[in-house]
């Protein structure tokens, strides 16, 4: 009997029913009642992902310890510093214990898709911390660190930390089985998370979908030791919450039986999408609150925002003139027409501006435009053909690279773009964004943006969605992050 079907018939359920596909149910219609020993005993059981996903979390504090003695040593060393041997010995463990205090060893059973770029504020914040440390005990070895040496320190330190977590989690990727995801809720939801984590390249997928009916959920103890069963047979390390829009009154029962089976639990926030990623969680008196921060960045936001975009958009039109020229005579060189393409675009509180692009078309790409809608490969009103007649061969080149979008610096430099934002549409694209959904408006548009770095297609609603969370949870970093994905993508000749 196949693993799937010992897991049925102990469920009570039919023999056919096969966990891989969409949807399967639980529970029999009658759940027997568990005494207070049984009950005991299925709650002591501990899946065996859960026991792997322990040795996986134990591999990052060996490396911060590894990673931070290595980058203390050599450097104190170099600094030729009395007793830097022995306050390498002494920062590791410290930088450990800070990384414990600040929950960055539980923040991978927390999240199906880990990303070291991600921590790279904490680490730094991390790496201060220990660099004064060690400067606040190296004066009691008989001489300090310099002024020059401080912030040296401090760099070796965090780049280590950074470059030992990303080692470990590529090591343990290759090493440790593929996360295995159950998804319990709406079967729609659990073949776009099947899709999604596949177009992601994550270590994960899901292996089930479970539903849970409304009346089962009153028995509790029962279902959860079925969802234990369950995560037993198929090895399963993660529960996905997906809950459909009338079961959302049961979302905190499915929360409770989810995180009591052991393994790690993920919710999809349809319910709180609109909230972005910038929540804080509030208490009054027993009543949790949820802070939503203000969809509007506050000047200062944007004031930083604007330099961060002047500073990195003038170094980058300084480093890249060269390449820029290069493009510029194999454009006239391949084809007929202006090197620069112009089209107005949608910016900023609906304002219009032209957009300029090299050009990747034939001249008359236009006014051919009309005839190739019904190719359109995206639909939603958009309008995009993947194998265009219409691209020039330099073209299809600078398309691949995305080098075709190079002169929206330009832009960048007149403030009428942002490195990173919401995608500028054309008018009649955005005329088909009504209602809420236009507040994606209230920043500035990107060269790139938070959709175009993802390894799958979206649709029209779900770039909608994408750019109001980007907008919602903006802040320097996160542009940060897209700009060096965006590069990688690039490298990769990923179009984006």
């Amino acid at each position: 009997m196949s693993t799937s079907h010992i897991a049925s018939a102990e469920l009570g359920l039919p023999e056919e029913a096969e966990l891989i596909q969409p949807r399967i149910h639980l529970l029999p219609p009658h759940v027997p009642r568990l005494t207070p020993r049984a009950h005991d005993a299925a709650m002591s059981y501990v899946p065996a992902a859960g026991r792997r996903f322990s040795w996986r979390q134990a591999c990052l504090p060996f490396a911060d310890a590894i990673s931070a003695w290595i980058a203390l040593e050599l450097m104190l060393r170099a600094f030729a510093i009395p007793g830097g041997r022995e306050l390498a010995v002494l920062g590791a463990p410290l930088a450990v214990l800070l990384c414990k205090l600040s929950n960055a060893y539980d923040r991978d059973h927390v999240r199906v898709r880990t990303s070291t770029l991600d921590e790279v504020p904490t680490l730094l914040s991390l790496s201060g911390v220990v660099t004064l440390a060690i400067s606040m005990l190296a004066p009691l070895t008989s001489r300090g660190l310099t002024g020059e040496q401080v912030p040296l320190l401090w760099v070796a330190l965090s780049l280590a930390l950074i470059a030992g977590r990303w080692t470990a989690r590529s090591l343990t990727g290759r090493l440790i089985k593929p996360g295995r995801c159950l998804v319990i809720g709406d079967a729609t939801q659990a073949d776009r998370i099947r899709e999604r984590l596949l177009a992601d390249g994550s270590n994960a997928s899901v292996v089930a979908t479970a539903a849970i009916s409304r009346e089962h959920l009153t028995a509790s103890t029962e279902v959860e030791l079925s969802l234990r069963r369950l995560a037993y047979e198929l090895d399963a390390d993660r529960i996905i919450v997906a809950p459909s829009l009338e079961s959302l009154t049961d979302l905190p029962d499915l929360i409770r039986v989810a995180k009591a089976v052991g393994v790690g639990v993920s919710v999809v926030p349809d319910l709180f999408a609109c909230a972005g990623a910038s929540v804080e969680f509030d208490e009054i008196n027993g009543m949790a609150l949820l802070g939503v921060r203000p969809l509007s960045p506050s000047r200062g936001s944007l004031v930083l925002k604007r330099a961060f975009d002047v500073i990195i958009a003038s170094i980058a039109l300084a480093l890249l003139a060269p390449l820029l020229a290069l493009i510029a005579c194999a454009i006239r060189l391949d084809s007929r027409g202006p090197i620069l393409f112009r089209q107005l675009r949608v910016g900023r509180n609906g304002n219009h501006f032209s957009i300029i692009k090299f050009r990747s078309m034939e001249a008359d790409a236009e006014a051919r435009k009309e005839a190739l809608r019904p190719l359109s490969g995206v639909g939603d009103g958009m309008f995009k053909v993947f194998d265009d007649p219409r691209v020039t061969r330099v073209g299809r080149f600078l398309r691949r690279s995305s080098l075709d979008e190079l002169p929206q610096i330009f832009n960048v430099l007149r403030g009428e773009m942002s490195l990173v934002g919401p995608r500028p549409l054309v008018i009649d694209e955005d005329a088909a964004i009504l209602g809420l959904d236009r507040s994606r408006l209230h920043l500035m548009p990107g060269m790139t943006g938070p959709w175009q770095v993802l390894r799958t297609r979206v649709s029209r609603q779900e770039m909608i969605e994408i750019d109001y969370r980007y907008v919602a949870s903006w802040s320097l970093w996160l542009d940060l992050k897209i700009v060096i994905r965006t590069a990688l993508h690039v490298i990769r000749r990923r179009n984006v």
